[in-house]
């Protein structure tokens, strides 16, 4: 494609395929071999212009797919354009009603964060928007708008009820250009309040400022009487209310982004599960980030890993303190599997909460009362910190003493918090699960360079308590004393 002005990205199977496709279809247009695909070639068009037509296309195909994806989908017989763009369409653009359903349960659980500017939440809305295009599910105008709308925070409320009230249908480009015209009036008027203006109502401008009287007009509110829509308590509007506004400010982002670690975290862990091998030994400290702008998760560290297929059944007491399960204490065999369920559940809370779950806050060196905790399953969530409904319930289908009742990995990949936001390609049939791991996006050097980075001891502060417990093993600990601990959970110990 050397003679081509504009290039795009080769598809490896780890890229967007339909923001792949977009680009490619722009390039044969470009060129003259779109007809290639389309098969519309004009009427009077010569055989040998046809043939050419249809070389330049499946030639700029092939040279725009990465070594693997063309290694896949190449027979080594004569194929035309059209051929090997159906064969593509067919490996990479899932269709499927899991897909489908999925992508329409995000469409209406689309939600802006409140750390999210409107620029990248519209971006957002218009990728999800073009997948549901090209999954063949079709939406009118007004349902793309209304969802639009009803995304916004509360800070884009007006905007909201000026065009719910409005007499004409409202479209999605017209949402589109009200919103890029409220934010760009917003920057220039230096707002910093997040607060977006759509219809100004305003009276008596004339007397305000003017008078200092005791005596208050009498169209004001009286906020004794008015009730939250938030928080349902009395005395304060949504828009002042303090809980909303402390988990907007301060929970968030970090939500988002545990959320955001920990999908991928369940992606790793499943498809570790799915080849029949348990990590036992899943904490934060085991988790690598690739440095790229969107930080990819890499597990690491499989020293306490088992097979199901080559290795007996796990019955070892391994693991970190503060991540380990109940059943892991017991000495009886145990599912892996499971036991990394309860792992993953301890990860996520350290990253919501900045703290562990089971780790006595008055003594938190104190392992007896640790590992106490851990056995009757005493964990809180501190009242600061602001997390959904949704995501409390997960948690609490985590952290359950029985591992029969423990939720599962396929069950947590079904759980409506963790399908919030969820990435393409960690969907059913997204493009990561295409990756020849025989063509690793990851040079020799960059795993070396990972590696040798991994060895350096970390710099902890003496001051620390968190990390005592999360770089400890539990096979450093004397085994009399975890039995005397056992012993005295008599309540866990009498359910087992």
């Amino acid at each position: 494609m050397s003679s081509m002005k504009f290039e795009i990205d080769r598809f490896s199977g780890r890229n967007n395929f339909n923001i792949w496709k977009i680009q490619m279809m722009a390039l044969l247009r470009r060129e003259g071999s779109i007809h290639a695909i389309d098969g519309k070639y004009p009427k009077d068009i010569s055989a040998p212009d046809k043939e050419k037509i249809e070389g330049d296309a499946l030639s700029a195909i092939q040279l725009s797919l990465a070594p693997n994806v063309l290694c896949e989908v190449s027979t080594g017989t004569e194929e035309t354009a059209k051929q090997l763009w159906e064969k593509l369409e067919g490996l990479y653009q899932d269709r499927s009603v899991t897909t489908r359903m999925l992508l329409q349960r995000r469409l209406h659980t689309f939600k802006m964060g409140s750390g999210t500017s409107l620029h990248d939440h519209l971006d957002a809305f218009n990728k999800l928007v073009m997948d549901l295009q090209i999954a063949g599910i079709e939406k009118d105008e007004e349902t793309l708008a209304c969802a639009l709308l009803f995304s916004l925070t509360s800070g884009y409320r007006d905007i909201e009820n000026s065009m719910m009230y409005s007499k004409e249908p409202i479209k999605l480009e017209q949402v589109r250009q009200t919103l890029n015209s409220s934010d760009v009036r917003r920057h220039i008027e230096g707002d910093r309040d997040d607060q977006a203006s759509g219809l100004f109502v305003r009276g008596r401008t004339s007397q305000q400022g003017k008078s200092k009287s005791k005596h208050r007009s009498k169209s004001r509110v009286n906020k004794k009487n008015t009730e939250c829509w938030g928080c349902g308590k009395k005395g304060h509007f949504e828009r002042d209310c303090p809980m909303s506004k402390s988990e907007e400010k301060a929970s968030a982002s970090t939500v988002e982004q545990a959320r955001f670690f920990f999908q991928q975290l369940i992606s790793g862990v499943s498809y570790c599960h799915f080849m029949q091998i348990c990590h036992r030994d899943l904490k934060l400290e085991n988790t690598l980030l690739d440095g790229s702008a969107a930080p990819r998760v890499k597990i690491c560290d499989f020293g306490y890993s088992k097979s199901t297929v080559f290795h007996s059944q796990p019955k070892s007491t391994v693991g970190t303190p503060a991540y380990v399960a109940p059943e892991i204490l017991t000495k009886k065999e145990y599912d892996g599997k499971l036991a990394d369920v309860w792992s993953c559940g301890v990860t996520l809370y350290v990253m919501l909460v900045g703290a562990y779950p089971f780790q006595d806050s008055s003594d938190p060196k104190n392992i007896t009362k640790t590992i106490a905790q851990i056995l009757s399953v005493r964990y809180s969530i501190p009242e600061q910190i602001q997390i959904s409904h949704e995501c409390r319930h997960l948690l609490s289908r985590i952290f359950v003493a029985d591992p029969e009742k423990r939720i599962t990995i396929p069950e947590i990949t079904k759980h409506p918090w963790f399908l919030k936001n969820l990435p393409v390609e960690l969907m059913e049939g997204g493009s990561y699960q295409c990756v020849d791991v025989n063509n690793p996006s990851q040079s020799m050097e960059e795993v070396l360079a990972i590696i040798q980075e991994a060895r350096v001891p970390l710099q902890v502060s003496k001051g620390g308590t968190n990390s005592f417990w999360g770089s400890m093993e539990l096979d450093e600990l004397d085994e009399a004393d975890i039995d005397d601990i056992i012993e005295n959970s008599g309540d866990f110990v009498g359910q087992l």
